[in-house]
């Protein structure tokens, strides 16, 4: 009798300690860093690595020195797009020319975070507002095949064709037909389709100094740990030690739109080719985390405020997260998060 008192005694504390890794904190709140920053939207565009990057190194900068960077924020494009010209000699000089000209689509968070001291990166309203009106598809679908055509046939009549017909579309920068055509003849001289992409779309932009030694990533490698319990351990450490940035998750995001019906992970590693869309791979930020307490039954639920970077709406969800849904902000359990997650990591 005794022995089942103490068996009682210690599940009754196990339970109770069962939530002791998950008190309410939140960065976009009560003065968090990700207060005064807003929900991003990528669009048409699979750029959400870099979406959740530029987040991630703009709460260190705001961080790192308030008053120099108040008001800064990096853009996502001109991430993306210099960390694609960066990484373009090592990475993409054996791959196929389509491959090669996909200059924005598919990454981990990991990497773009890493590499962001090596490259200019411009300011987010030096960017994104002077393109927000404009389809996007011109920016990249348009543009990759253009510079597809002139990849395979470099002469100066497919420069010339080429530069007339992004010319005169309606491009951000209203650039003229000599200097696209300039631009797009260095470009393959140089053997860099990405530099093309960045002129058209950053023009003169101003900018942003990253201190050496300021970006330091730590966390679960992104390049798909078969760990989840490791993961979700990494992103409660963070939380359990208030860590003030927010952190970065690369995820299966299908259970967004399907529910509990979603595979996730199990989808994704039964999948041959990993880097395919099988469990919709994507890219977001976690700023809270606070325990739900069941109206029906009491029972506590641990739960990680993702921002998405689908814009402000909360349509197009599956019922139950729509529910759960803060203008583009989106709660979800950790029982969901541990079947779907793929990576996590932040900056120290």
């Amino acid at each position: 009798m005794q022995l089942a008192a103490v068996l009682v005694s210690l599940l009754s504390l196990i339970t109770s300690n069962a939530f002791a890794t998950c008190d309410d904190y939140r960065l976009d709140k009560d003065g968090g860093v990700m207060e005064d920053m807003p929900v991003l939207n990528q669009r048409n565009v699979g750029s959400c690595y870099a979406q959740v990057s530029a987040q991630v190194l703009t709460a260190k900068l705001r961080l790192s020195d308030p008053k120099k960077y108040k008001d800064v924020m990096v853009s996502p494009l001109s991430l993306a797009l210099g960390f694609r010209e960066y990484s373009d000699k090592n990475r993409y000089s054996s791959q196929n020319i389509p491959k090669r000209v996909n200059v924005i689509d598919g990454e981990k968070t990991y990497f773009p975070l890493n590499a962001s001291e090596a490259f200019p990166i411009c300011e987010y309203k030096d960017v994104e507002s002077k393109i927000s009106q404009l389809d996007f598809n011109f920016l990249f679908g348009n543009t990759s095949k253009a510079l597809e055509t002139v990849f395979a046939s470099p002469n100066n009549e497919t420069i010339n064709k080429i530069s007339y017909d992004l010319c005169t579309q309606d491009n951000p920068q209203s650039h003229n037909l000599k200097d696209i055509r300039d631009v797009l003849s260095e470009v393959i001289k140089n053997d860099s389709p990405v530099k093309f992409v960045r002129y058209l779309i950053e023009g003169e932009c101003k900018p942003i100094e990253i201190a050496h030694g300021l970006v330091n990533v730590n966390g679960q490698h992104p390049a798909m740990s078969h760990n989840e319990v490791e993961i979700m351990n990494f992103v409660d450490k963070m939380f359990d030690a208030r860590h003030k940035l927010p952190i970065a998750i690369d995820y299966c995001a299908d259970f967004f739109h399907q529910g509990a019906s979603a595979r996730g992970r199990k989808e994704f590693y039964a999948s041959n080719d990993t880097s395919e869309d099988s469990c919709g791979a994507h890219a977001s930020v976690i700023v809270g985390r606070r325990t739900s307490i069941s109206p029906k039954n009491g029972e506590k639920t641990c739960e990680y405020l993702i921002r998405n970077s689908w814009g402000t709406s909360c349509l197009g969800y599956n019922a139950e997260y729509t529910a759960k849904c803060e203008q583009g902000q989106v709660w979800v359990t950790k029982e969901t998060l541990l079947k779907n997650i793929l990576g996590a990591n932040s900056l120290e």
